[in-house]
């Protein structure tokens, strides 16, 4: 039996971790959700998906996937103004800093999603 092979690419998939101060909760959602509507807008982000982490209470993670590279998408999101001041007003409500986790997609015939499981951007 044969297997698709790697599809090479330069896009890549961060797994991000933060933990938000238990008061901030709320209005960091609020901030995030007007910023994840702009990122998921973006033409090369492929997908964008928020999970909780059970028995960590305000431990959010989330897993975004984009087609360019991650020097280009860091060069191109450090100049959007929406992403400055997401930055500018979240960070003081997180505990720590937040801690990134960078993966090379694997691509190709290996990235599939059920029809209807994310919403079209």
């Amino acid at each position: 039996m044969s297997v698709p092979p790697q599809e090479e690419t330069e896009g890549f998939s961060l797994i991000v971790t933060v933990t938000i101060q238990p008061d901030k909760y709320d209005e960091w959602l609020k901030h995030s959700w007007e910023t994840f509507k702009h990122v998921t807008a973006e033409p090369d982000c492929l997908s964008f998906e928020i999970f909780t982490v059970p028995g960590e209470p305000n431990t959010l993670k989330w897993v975004e996937s984009w087609s360019k590279s991650l020097e280009s998408v860091m060069a191109d999101q450090g100049t959007k103004e929406y992403m400055k001041a997401y930055k500018e007003i979240t960070n003081p409500m997180l505990v720590g800093e937040p801690k990134w986790e960078l993966m090379k997609r694997f691509g190709g015939e290996w990235a599939r999603s059920r029809e209807g499981v994310y919403q079209k951007s």
